[in-house]
């Protein structure tokens, strides 16, 4: 145990240590506003579309969605398409997209979320209505908006000397029903397993940011615990500047528990320090929407993707 606390004290220095955000701690610029309408105008279309289950139709046209809007913007996006087996042996043909701002960048930062939404509705308190896939509007959906509308304020102001990449993984919500054991979490988060297994060896950003579920109206942010165990200086850094922007009761500067995500694959398979932005209700890990038919646009609160989008574009236009 005692070996356990000093590794963990040492990774905290390490990163507080190598990180080369700005040197000001309090009085951050806010260089560009996080359009919140816009983002919500990009969520609302996008959960139209329908449940983005692998295998679908409206999958495919979810993915076609975030690609058409990446090129309209001037972006080149990547798409990494492969198949990999559910933890049922069903095949499943996905997608990852990935957006490489400037390649030529010596300082790489990059932004992740997951654009899939759950196959089925397991978390229903009506059984009946399990079959039902989720539509997803804040799992994979709010995060995808976040950051497509980070994307296209970026474009209009980019940093001369970082390049701020993009990663729309796929498949991550495609788990095995029931409780969540070690044996079978290699079930969740298959598109970023896919991508840190394949990324190519010469791309090595500082570290990485996920959003998940960043717009429910009741979301609270408290600090995740494997977040803060594989690159706490970022989320001391994101937390103090989302207290500065006024969105403290939203960001609680308090720590919770660890929960699986993208952010532990790219930290372990990937060697890309990362973290993750993603809602922590009190007294329960998720919202009560949370893999039920209940996750659509009826939830979601444009002021908290205003906070979180604010909060990542202020800490974009501060490194």
């Amino acid at each position: 145990m005692r070996k356990l606390i000093f590794n963990i004290i040492f990774v905290l220095l390490i990163s507080s240590c190598t990180i080369p955000f700005a040197s000001n701690r309090y009085n951050y610029r806010v260089a560009s506003e996080f359009n919140v309408d816009s983002a919500y105008r990009i969520l609302k279309d996008f959960v139209a579309i329908g449940p983005r289950v692998p295998n679908t139709r409206r999958h495919d046209s979810a993915r076609n969605f975030i690609v058409s809007y990446l090129r309209s913007l001037g972006y080149e996006p990547n798409l990494q398409r492969f198949v990999v087996r559910r933890f049922d042996s069903v095949p499943l043909h996905l997608t990852n997209i990935i957006v490489i701002s400037n390649p030529r960048a010596s300082r790489h930062v990059l932004l992740f979320t997951h654009w899939d939404s759950r196959f089925i509705a397991d978390k229903d308190s009506d059984y009946l209505t399990h079959p039902q896939p989720v539509l997803g509007a804040n799992d994979g959906g709010s995060g995808t908006a976040v950051l497509l509308e980070i994307a296209r304020i970026l474009r209009h102001k980019p940093l001369k000397n970082y390049s701020i990449d993009f990663a729309f993984f796929d498949g991550e919500d495609q788990g095995p029903v029931g409780q969540t054991t070690t044996k079978s979490l290699k079930y969740w988060a298959l598109g970023s397993r896919y991508w840190a297994k394949h990324k190519p060896q010469s791309y090595s950003p500082m570290f990485g940011i996920g959003v998940d579920m960043v717009g429910y109206k009741h979301a609270k942010f408290e600090i995740e615990g494997c977040s803060a165990f594989y690159n706490g200086y970022v989320v001391k850094r994101l937390w103090k500047i989302a207290a500065a922007l006024g969105y403290d009761t939203l960001f609680i500067n308090h720590p919770s528990l660890e929960r699986f995500n993208s952010h532990i694959v790219l930290s372990q398979k990937a060697n890309i320090r990362s973290v993750m932005v993603m809602e922590n209700i009190p007294g329960r890990i998720y919202g009560p929407y949370w893999h039920t038919s209940r996750d659509s646009l009826n939830i979601i609160s444009k002021k908290t993707l205003k906070a979180v989008g604010q909060t990542l574009i202020t800490a974009i236009y501060n490194l």
